[in-house]
């Protein structure tokens, strides 16, 4: 299985150049499922780094050993420009508002 986390506008060729920073929201079932595909998937044709989960609840993964881990909220994480989201919430109000949130925010946000 392969990550695509593609660029709008750049060609296929130079997609595997770009260096991304996958940033899954949410931590639950679906977050730490969606992390052990793309942790095991072949991504040799693209340089994308797991950098970690964004939820908004303290001690999020306790209990879990991940080791991107948690890395901030929804709301008060600072998006780095090569940051690319994976939306990984179950609930489609709250995912709704989550994502809403990150592009309002500038995030890119992959299907």
């Amino acid at each position: 299985m392969r990550v695509h986390l593609l660029h709008v506008g750049v060609s296929w060729k130079e997609q595997r150049y770009i260096k991304n920073n996958l940033v899954i929201v949410g931590r639950e079932q679906s977050g730490r499922e969606f992390y052990t595909w793309a942790s095991t998937g072949d991504r040799s044709w693209n340089s994308t780094l797991i950098k970690g989960f964004l939820d908004d609840r303290p001690g999020a993964l306790q209990g879990y050993d991940y080791e991107p881990g948690v890395i901030g909220g929804v709301n008060t994480y600072e998006i780095d420009e090569n940051d690319v989201f994976v939306c990984a919430i179950g609930d489609p109000a709250i995912k709704a508002k989550c994502s809403k949130t990150i592009e309002e925010k500038g995030g890119r946000l992959s299907t």
